[in-house]
């Protein structure tokens, strides 16, 4: 044998095999005892956190995404998730920043259109993107963007701050990302 090869270990090998063998026939069988052991392993490796973060974070996290043009972000802790191309219904009557509303795993939930809450010019139809559901006071709501691309930490040190053109807006960053400030927004869609 060459050498720096490393040597297999045959025994320890049909070993693991057998053993693997005996575990496929005994979950055939349908023994009640085996499934039931296998089920609470799995739900306690299923109820261990999925993702651990670090205590030693340069910043808060935000959620960068794309619409129109430009680049924003939100703080992720205000986003409870995204969902991809949803069906979204229009609400006839409805404002027309409202683009309708989604089954949102059996609860209706409004879907608002960010670029015209921006004010961003009109680009025919809308793109089917994505909706970010953000925690609301109430209930969580979703707004309509083009595409997620990133989970930031930021510093507070690397946003500039904005100046008086918007309160939907906090800041920006030296690359252009534009900080939206999620109360204004929540307050807004809350008195309509």
């Amino acid at each position: 044998m060459p050498a720096g090869r490393p040597q297999i270990d045959w025994d320890g090998l049909r070993e693991r095999m057998l053993r693997t063998q005996l575990a496929l026939e005994k979950s055939a069988a349908d023994d009640p005892d085996y499934v039931e052991a296998v089920f609470r392993r799995r739900a306690a490796r299923l109820s261990q956190p999925a993702v651990q973060y670090s205590a030693r974070s340069t910043g808060t996290e935000y959620l960068v995404f794309s619409l129109r043009s430009e680049r924003y972000a939100l703080p992720l802790r205000s986003v409870a998730e995204v969902v991809a191309r949803p069906s979204i219904t229009p609400v006839p009557g409805s404002p027309p920043e409202l683009q309708g509303v989604m089954n949102l795993r059996g609860e209706i939930r409004p879907v608002w259109d960010l670029a015209r809450r921006l004010g961003l010019p009109e680009q025919g139809k809308p793109a089917p993107g994505c909706v970010l559901v953000l925690r609301g006071r109430r209930q969580p709501t979703g707004w309509q963007v083009d595409h997620v691309e990133q989970v930031r930490a930021m510093p507070a040190q690397e946003w500039r701050k904005s100046g008086a053109q918007s309160d939907r807006v906090k800041g920006t960053t030296p690359d252009m990302i534009t900080l939206l400030a999620v109360e204004a927004l929540l307050t807004e869609e809350g008195s309509r």
